[in-house]
């Protein structure tokens, strides 16, 4: 009789895991394009803010960041992860800022690195950089600011 319940609880614990990674690849899926969208956004940003306007790279890699970071929010939110309640926006919107503030210190260091030391054009730098960092961050949004486990 033991068995059969033990059974039982790995055959339904086998199913909830099969239907978590079956759900982790939509969402990832999901993810990965609207964070092309959004990677999209900022380099057209980056690129208009430094060569059309004409300032320094890092100053406008700061602007194109938070222009992306907020996109990123209501993407992630409503669509990515589907979180429509009203009520916990701002401390989802917290923890979100979080991860990204530490993601941006991180970008930043990794593209003054491979601009002015490597000389590594800046758009390339950053493609590269956000190629690594997208999966990384998908990771971190969906366990920490979106609550899936």
């Amino acid at each position: 009789m033991d068995k059969k319940k033990s059974v039982r609880k790995i055959g339904k614990y086998n199913y909830c895991l099969r239907k978590r990674v079956k759900y982790d690849f939509k969402g990832f899926r999901k993810y990965m394009f609207f964070a092309f969208l959004n990677g999209l956004i900022m380099f057209i940003f980056l690129w208009t803010f430094t060569s059309l306007i004409g300032i320094n790279y890092i100053i406008s890699f700061l602007f194109a960041y938070v222009i992306m970071v907020s996109n990123s929010f209501l993407f992630n939110k409503f669509y990515v992860f589907n979180r429509f309640c009203p009520r916990k926006v701002h401390k989802l919107y917290i923890g979100f800022l979080q991860i990204s503030v530490v993601a941006f210190l991180i970008n930043l260091t990794l593209l003054f690195f491979l601009v002015d030391l490597l000389g590594v054009f800046y758009l390339l730098a950053q493609f590269s950089i956000a190629i690594l960092g997208f999966p990384i961050l998908f990771v971190f949004y969906r366990k920490r600011v979106f609550g899936y486990v």
